[in-house]
């Protein structure tokens, strides 16, 4: 099964256990296997991942200590470690699995191309994960690298430039549909036509519509569409 699978169903059950302990989470070992990640070992039931990022770093590492402090206490007596949370600490570290699940998700994505925050977000919603996990998950992804709207912007201009003659016009006009910010949109247009003539792009363009035998008015109507001005479309021509 994979992780993200895993982990899933494990919140499952944890929820179900959370509804017949008066909403609480008893745990009796809490190990770091990466930097802000951690693997829950509940007293009952499957073990489970949770970023401290989500749960809040601060309340994490408070979190932490107090279960350190009953870790020790009860080696030292020679029991085991039964930390029961709270009520809100275990709806926050409820929450804050299924936020980590949505962040597993997210990075298949990222790993197979680039994502726009926009898009990356329409397709967690598709997924069912909620709102608030949503953005989080976003947040942190774009703090430490892996989700950057100005690369995906790089990466959809060349393709697309690869694969249509449009001005930087159109292409501009294009990548706010896709709600990238004005900013955003510029620096990666700036990025894509340092070596490019648009000139040319609309020379080249004109040359395959008069190939296909194209009259003048259509040519004309066309390179508009593609958002090159009239004025330099009638000069070429």
């Amino acid at each position: 099964m994979h992780e993200s699978d895993s982990n899933l169903a494990n919140v499952s059950i944890l929820e179900e256990q959370l509804e017949d302990s008066k909403n609480t989470i008893c745990i009796q070992g809490i190990k770091q296997v990466l930097s802000g990640l951690y693997k829950i070992h509940p007293t009952a039931g499957p073990v489970f991942f949770v970023r401290d990022w989500y749960f809040g770093i601060e309340n994490f590492e408070k979190l932490l200590e107090e279960f350190e402090t009953v870790f020790f206490e009860d080696r030292e007596k020679g029991e085991k470690t039964s930390f029961c949370l709270t009520e809100e600490q275990s709806l926050l570290l409820l929450d804050a699995s299924e936020a980590y699940l949505a962040e597993r998700y997210a990075m298949g994505l990222l790993n197979r191309s680039e994502q726009s925050r926009f898009l990356l977000f329409q397709k967690l919603l598709k997924k069912k994960f909620r709102i608030s996990y949503i953005n989080e998950v976003l947040d942190f992804l774009e703090c430490e690298g892996h989700l950057s709207d100005l690369r995906f912007s790089e990466a959809w201009l060349r393709q697309r430039m690869r694969s249509k003659k449009e001005s930087r016009t159109k292409l501009y006009q294009e990548l706010l549909l896709r709600s990238i910010s004005s900013q955003t949109a510029k620096q990666a247009l700036d990025t894509a036509f340092e070596d490019v003539d648009e000139e040319e792009i609309l020379r080249d363009l004109i040359d395959s519509y008069i190939s296909k035998g194209f009259d003048r008015d259509k040519i004309i109507k066309k390179c508009m569409y593609y958002g090159f001005p009239l004025k330099v479309i009638n000069t070429l021509l």
